[in-house]
């Protein structure tokens, strides 16, 4: 389907360091959840198509749940914006994977490279390692 840029840059605020490498089942697999209150725009919290939410679970001794695959913030640096512990990608990602689980449902996404993320900057990256979504 394509390639784009994604990041797991996470707030300082957020329990959640890094979404860990491995396979996480997917709570949204025939389309993303979609959010009221203005938070689902291409500048909003989650991007215009929603967020495609991960199954809660354990890392660091802690459950996580929330967490998921989403755009948003694009005023604010797109992708490379911190998220609460989400993966954060382009509205262009989000749009054309939205679409494909229109037919063909999600199960699992893989999780594979990432790491903790340090920033400086809000509008800078946060390494220099490019992270992509393959979908």
């Amino acid at each position: 389907m394509g390639q784009w840029p994604a990041n797991n840059i996470v707030d300082h605020r957020a329990t959640l360091r890094f979404v860990p490498n491995r396979v996480h089942a997917l709570i949204d697999r025939a389309h993303p959840h979609k959010h009221s209150g203005g938070v689902d725009t291409t500048n909003g919290t989650y991007g215009p198509a929603g967020i495609i939410r991960l199954h809660p679970f354990s890392a660091d001794g802690t459950t996580h749940s929330g967490v998921g695959v989403h755009s948003g913030r694009k005023s604010q640096g797109g992708h490379n914006h911190p998220t609460m512990g989400c993966i954060r990608t382009t509205d262009e990602a989000m749009t054309v994977i939205a679409h494909h689980m229109l037919t063909d449902q999600l199960t699992h996404i893989l999780v594979f490279n990432n790491h903790l993320q340090q920033k400086v900057h809000r509008h800078a990256r946060a390494d220099s390692h490019q992270r992509l979504v393959r979908a």
